[in-house]
């Protein structure tokens, strides 16, 4: 390929993560960092190809971690790639080899994510489990939990507790883009109970629920949650009634404290589909949830305090300054 071909591509890939509303920030993520392994090894056909593709590499996770600036998980995952390779000796061959093999442990890092906050929830969710949007991480939990509940020995008359019963989840519908949907028919297939409901049934509903999990595309270094708008009101409603609200999210989802924080705003016509004088749409797509109302952030090792996500905010700070050279 030529150089025109070579910026064409990654443009391309930019381009993909950019306008992709459909899935969440891991999958965005993990699609990311294959984008920069495949130009990492990318065949050299010319003197210095190593260096030029090292440099390549550089440019196109910038531009990678700026693509979806509310998702910082993405940002997080090219940043620490480049890292991997970067603070590698021996030349631009070993540099782009340790960051292939960087994305590959950052790959079966997120397959394997799910069984530790599964670990978690098989002690945590004890009744019904409200919940909103359609986190990855959500999704595999409850999944996993309504599948080996299903599959359960009822015939066990000792056992009088809630884990014995099929798991019930209470889903908001997640306006804008409805993804509480798509989460609520992926649990019913599962053996879960689900009651789908309004997102401004929120207060009618929270009561019948032991616990709140949501996801989360990104944590912040002070413990806030930035996931999908809704979240904050859901927090607040849960608070009022004396429900704790745990927010699930691996490591990498936990940002530098220089990241900046931008709440992306998309397509209007999902709130207002015929343009009306005088009337201003405005579809915000993510909020922030502070530290005061999640009872905690459970990574892949289990709740993590907030010493915990500052000192991962802290390993994330270097490789995002080193990827953006600041």
């Amino acid at each position: 390929m030529g150089d025109a071909d070579d910026r064409q591509a990654d443009e391309r890939a930019v381009e993909r993560i950019h306008s992709d509303y459909e899935h969440g920030a891991s999958w965005l993520a993990r699609a990311a960092v294959r984008d920069l392994a495949r130009v990492a090894a990318a065949k050299d056909e010319r003197a210095g190809g190593a260096e030029e593709r090292l440099a390549r590499v550089r440019a196109l996770g910038q531009s990678l971690a700026q693509a979806r600036p509310s998702m910082a998980t993405i940002a997080n995952a090219v940043a620490r790639a480049w890292w991997a390779g970067a603070s590698t000796a021996g030349g631009a061959q070993a540099q782009l080899a340790a960051l292939r093999e960087e994305v590959r442990t950052i790959d079966d890092g997120w397959e394997s994510a799910s069984a530790g906050m599964t670990n978690w929830a098989r002690q945590a969710v004890t009744g019904a489990v409200y919940t909103l949007s359609r986190s990855g991480s959500v999704e595999r939990t409850l999944a996993a939990l309504a599948e080996e509940r299903a599959t359960s020995d009822t015939s066990d008359t000792s056992d009088t507790s809630d884990t014995s019963e099929p798991l019930r989840v209470i889903i908001s519908e997640s306006r804008p883009g409805g993804e509480g949907v798509a989460l609520a028919r992926a649990l019913a297939s599962e053996g879960a109970q689900v009651t789908l409901i309004a997102d401004a049934a929120v207060a009618s509903f929270i009561e019948q629920a032991a616990l709140v999990i949501v996801g989360a595309d990104s944590v912040r270094a002070d413990g806030s949650v930035v996931n999908k708008v809704g979240t904050h009101t859901l927090a607040l409603v849960a608070r009022a009634a004396g429900r704790p609200v745990y927010a699930l999210a691996e490591r990498l989802k936990i940002t530098a404290a220089s990241y900046p924080l931008v709440i992306e705003e998309t397509r209007p016509e999902e709130l207002l589909p015929a343009p009306t004088p005088g009337v201003t749409p405005r579809n915000v797509y993510f909020d922030v949830t502070p530290p005061r109302l999640i009872a905690s952030v459970v990574t892949e090792s289990g709740p993590v305090d907030a010493e915990g996500i500052a000192r991962l905010a802290e390993e994330a700070e270097r490789a995002y300054r080193s990827l953006m050279g600041s």
